[in-house]
């Protein structure tokens, strides 16, 4: 998260007034975190480069369900495909 430019600069202030401290990682080693690059992955290619969407409240409702989607309904390998 603290290389990746996506991340406002808002989000790091509001995670260091909770006292959340992100973990650091090497520069270039994107498979520190495979399941949230595997989570960014499938939200990309199912869901959001098939949309045109207009403004943030768009794009957060759309996440949003995708993610309710991803954790409920989707097939996980890891339960053969339940």
């Amino acid at each position: 998260m603290e290389r990746d430019p996506m991340f406002s600069k808002f989000l790091q202030a509001c995670l260091q007034h909770e006292a959340v401290k992100p973990p650091r990682r090497p520069p270039r080693s994107p498979n520190l975190n495979a399941h949230l690059e595997s989570f960014f992955g499938s939200l990309k290619s199912e869901c959001v480069q098939k949309m045109v969407l207009f403004g943030k409240p768009a794009t957060r409702e759309v996440i949003w369900s995708y993610i309710v989607h991803y954790h409920t309904e989707r097939n996980h390998y890891s339960l053969s495909n339940e």
